[in-house]
């Protein structure tokens, strides 16, 4: 109920667009509107970027979930699938089950061996979701490191519950966006230490060049 109130306030706030910007904006001086309005559009990216991984996880659900319906011949697999992929998404932390819960119950009227077949797909597949598709995803989409949306949505979930690990990828988004965006940035010193080949880590052993024969031989 609480996130579906957060979607419709959201919603109700960019159809108004124009003028709920304008509303809010005469309650700063005219020299910071221009920041709020950077603000604004960073936010608001970030959060188009979020409801974009979610559509694509609730795909990569539906078609991994109606491949294997239809193998074990479980009837209405395409909206089984469907119902799975997009509850599964866009409800937090007991979407999962519900979404989960159709396709089985649908099983368990064929036969209880298929009922636990199905069960056992999902909470499979909702591992490999968790701990490769959705970082993989998220990365991408939000451009967050691949660790953030795991530990972000286990940190705001055990802080603010389901809502709370919903949010936490967008949050966390904008955050870093408006980090980069008003963060001054330096540029790096040239060291070894900053470099990925472990041979020029050898040959720079001190911050001194050596030469290659004597990178690989064993100090003293």
């Amino acid at each position: 109920f609480t996130a579906s109130a957060v979607l419709l306030v959201v919603y109700y706030m960019g159809s108004q667009g124009p003028k709920f910007r304008a509303a809010v904006l005469r309650l700063f001086a005219p020299n910071r509107q221009v920041e709020v309005l950077r603000l604004w559009e960073v936010s608001q990216a970030k959060v188009a970027d979020f409801i974009t991984s979610r559509l694509v996880l609730a795909g990569l659900s539906t078609a991994f979930t109606f491949v294997f319906l239809t193998i074990v011949h479980v009837p209405y697999a395409l909206p089984l699938a469907a119902f799975t992929g997009i509850v599964s998404q866009f409800i937090p932390t007991i979407g999962t089950y519900i979404g989960g819960a159709l396709p089985v119950a649908v099983a368990l009227t064929i036969s209880p061996a298929k009922g636990l077949l199905v069960l056992l797909f999902i909470i499979a597949y909702q591992q490999v979701e968790n701990l490769i598709f959705s970082p993989k995803v998220s990365a991408q989409s939000l451009e967050l490191n691949p660790a953030v949306p795991f530990l972000g949505v286990i940190g705001f979930g055990a802080l603010f519950g389901a809502l709370g690990a919903f949010l936490a990828l967008p949050v966390l988004a904008t955050i870093q966006a408006i980090s980069h965006t008003y963060i001054r940035r330096h540029d790096l010193v040239d060291s070894p230490l900053l470099q990925e080949d472990v041979a020029a880590l050898k040959r720079n052993r001190g911050w001194k060049d050596l030469p290659d024969d004597e990178a690989d031989e064993p100090q003293p």
